[in-house]
């Protein structure tokens, strides 16, 4: 196997034992990567806002990867190396699509997220207050008004509809508005994002970043959207608890997040320590 010079780990129910919890055993996997020269990026569907502090906490290097690929942001400046953005002119025909299915949906920008009346999801109706301003988030009373406001800013967008059942409709419905890369980060939660916008393509280009080849990446994930990552990089590596898809394409399966499946990989196959656990 290729000597591994950069991983790249998805956050929630991979690098995450619950929550906003990064889980100890992960964090001083990551530290003993870079005593060793890796290279230790997060590469994850949320927004900057809402990564920024956990990636902090976990001591990643210098860029991460945000919105489900759309942005490659340095974590401590806040500045964009690499950013793919929808063209405002589709963002209102998208939407009128999204519309069409009654189900509640989300647009999300590098730091906000934009909502429409009528379609905010009663996951965001339970938020406390605290959370809603983490999420910066922005409701609208008219499609108009909404896709004003967005227009030069939307990274990913979110709609609460079972991704099996509505995938191949959808790819019908926006293959004449825009093009756009179709994906689900839970059973009912498809994401859209921008064609050239999604995380594969985008680990693409941070290794180019850190000039390091395919097969010296290491890529963690658990859901549906990691796919495409992990099957690029030279070492796809599927946590315990991720979906059965994913195992299938990944190189090898590890342990949960609760148990602390990225540090476990790390130290057997990056760091060839055998677990440290």
């Amino acid at each position: 196997m290729a000597e591994i010079k950069l991983i790249a780990t998805d956050l929630d129910g991979t690098f995450l034992q619950g929550g906003d919890s990064p889980h100890p055993e992960n964090i001083q996997a990551v530290k003993e990567c870079q005593k060793a020269g890796i290279k230790v990026c997060a590469c994850t569907g949320r927004s900057f806002n809402r990564a920024k502090d956990i990636i902090a906490q976990a001591g990643f290097d210098q860029f991460c990867v945000v919105n489900n690929g759309a942005s490659i942001v340095d974590w401590r400046t806040g500045q964009h190396r690499y950013r793919n953005r929808f063209e405002p002119e589709s963002i209102g025909k998208i939407v009128d699509v999204m519309m069409s299915y009654h189900a509640s949906f989300g647009l999300t920008g590098f730091e906000t997220l934009y909502m429409l009346e009528g379609y905010v999801g009663a996951w965001y109706q339970a938020l406390d207050e605290d959370m809603r301003r983490q999420l910066n988030g922005h409701i609208y009373r008219t499609k108009e008004e909404l896709v004003e406001a967005c227009a030069e800013d939307v990274e990913r967008m979110n709609l609460n509809l079972p991704f099996l059942e509505t995938y191949a409709d959808l790819s019908e419905k926006l293959a004449g508005v825009a093009e756009v890369e179709i994906t689900a980060s839970g059973p009912h939660s498809l994401e859209i994002t921008h064609m050239d916008g999604d995380k594969s393509q985008t680990l693409m280009v941070l290794a180019d970043i850190y000039n390091v080849k395919p097969e010296n990446v290491m890529a963690f994930g658990d859901s549906f959207n990691d796919m495409y990552m992990l099957a690029w990089a030279g070492t796809g590596v599927a946590m315990g608890n991720a979906d059965e898809r994913l195992k299938a394409v990944a190189d090898t399966v590890t342990d949960t997040n609760k148990n602390a499946g990225v540090a476990q990989a790390i130290y057997n196959i990056a760091l060839h320590r055998g677990s440290e656990k």
